[in-house]
């Protein structure tokens, strides 16, 4: 998670799909954001930023109640019946930037959170003092709610260089893979039964 910062925003049009929420945060975002780009997608309208989940009603513990799936659009834009346009109004806002579950219960706190981001850092900088040509494998494990990783280092026998972990050829004759991704098509397959 980064670091809040207060910024000055202008107005942000939007395209979302609002909903209360029943079974929680993340089975509604998980049908709504793809209904959202499908409908997106037909209707050729492209976001203008990353997608976003606005909170428009919190029961007294801060729980959502009602909430919009939606992608910031460059222009105002009709919806319909399902998919409604919406406007964040322009202001100062707290950001910050998650990755991740919507939410965790055993999620550690901001200082429990750094003190292991600085710990798994210089542990890995602790595998760069390796020699020259030599490549540390990791085996993990995840078993009974705790993950073990083994480590190995696999060294060049004799005079032997060793063969490169990546390498990229170029092949003359052969069909170039077509540089465009249709994300909806992507999330259609994956919300497929199996």
């Amino acid at each position: 998670m980064s670091e809040p910062q207060i910024e000055q925003r202008p107005a942000q049009p939007y395209l979302g799909i609002a909903g209360r929420i029943t079974d929680g945060v993340p089975a509604f975002v998980d049908k709504a954001f793809p209904e959202l780009f499908r409908w997106l997608g037909e209707h050729d309208i492209q976001p203008s930023g990353p997608p976003l989940i606005r909170f428009r009603e919190l029961d007294k513990d801060g729980e959502p109640l009602q909430i919009e799936a939606a992608a910031p659009v460059d222009d105002e834009a009709q919806g319909d019946e399902r998919v409604s346009p919406g406007t964040l109004p322009a202001g100062r806002y707290l950001t910050l930037l998650h990755r991740g579950p919507y939410r965790s219960e055993s999620a550690p706190d901001l200082a429990a959170a750094r003190t292991a981001a600085e710990e798994e850092v210089a542990f890995a900088t602790s595998l760069c003092n390796q020699p020259p040509d030599t490549l540390i494998a990791v085996h993990r494990t995840y078993e009974n709610g705790e993950t073990r990783e083994a480590f190995r280092t696999l060294h060049p026998r004799g005079d032997r260089k060793p063969m490169r972990a990546f390498s990229f050829l170029e092949v003359d004759g052969e069909e170039e893979p077509g540089d465009d991704v249709d994300l909806v098509a992507m999330a259609e397959a994956k919300s497929e039964p199996r």
